[in-house]
């Protein structure tokens, strides 16, 4: 998992450029890139750079999260407020128009209390299947929501452990009740389904294998 400077950070594209080569190295090294191919560290660069232009400055956090040896990816981009969502809010974020009905879990974390997490399924202009995931956590005090981008849905299940240690690490700042509750601790503004840790599990019901090239260049050319 990469961490994305806020847009901010960077004074112009050559700043950004500069950063993508760097973190680009530090990955490989860290990875053992010889073993990955040559190319593995333009690879990354590339990926990078592309995922720092695409960050929006309104978002709170964007991480790169990347199977190195699978060779699957995808961006989780955090954003927050300080006003909570209302139902029709977490209805239209949780329960979008999919290809079949999204599913949804409990969601919940030490630093942001009871929320839920929702996986479906939309198509691409081509028809090939994307994977979405999204968390909702609403508050009185606040809200946080997060959401990765599209990917091919065989990336799903290969994504999963880390997509939800990912979510399990954040705390939010700045979200504490007036009377001085955290925001863990505050009852969440709508009925979050049941917390089933074994369920986390089985994030997607998706083989890897189902994951071919053409469902990869078709993610890309859909970022």
């Amino acid at each position: 998992m990469i961490g994305i400077p806020h847009p901010e950070t960077f004074a112009n594209g050559a700043e950004m450029a500069d950063w993508a080569s760097r973190a680009a190295e530090q990955l490989a090294d860290s990875q053992q890139a010889d073993a990955l191919g040559e190319g593995f560290t333009v690879t990354a660069e590339r990926l990078l750079q592309a995922v720092a232009s695409s960050a929006d400055g309104r978002e709170t956090l964007v991480v790169l999260v990347l199977d190195v040896t699978g060779g699957a990816w995808t961006v989780v981009r955090f954003g927050m407020d300080d006003t909570p969502l209302s139902q029709a809010d977490v209805d239209l974020f949780l329960w979008p128009d999919a290809l079949l009905p999204p599913r949804i879990l409990g969601f919940e974390t030490e630093a942001m209390g009871q929320g839920a997490m929702s996986t479906f399924m939309l198509a691409d202009e081509s028809g090939a299947q994307l994977g979405h995931v999204r968390w909702c956590f609403s508050k009185a005090s606040g809200a946080v929501i997060a959401q990765t981008d599209p990917m091919p849905a065989g990336w799903l299940s290969g994504l999963q452990p880390q997509l939800v240690d990912l979510v399990m690490s954040v705390t939010p700042e700045g979200l504490e009740a007036q009377k001085g509750d955290s925001f863990a601790s505050q009852e969440p503004t709508f009925e979050p389904p049941r917390v089933d840790h074994d369920e986390w599990e089985v994030l997607a019901e998706v083989d890897q294998d189902d994951s071919s090239e053409s469902d990869r260049a078709d993610s890309e050319e859909s970022r």
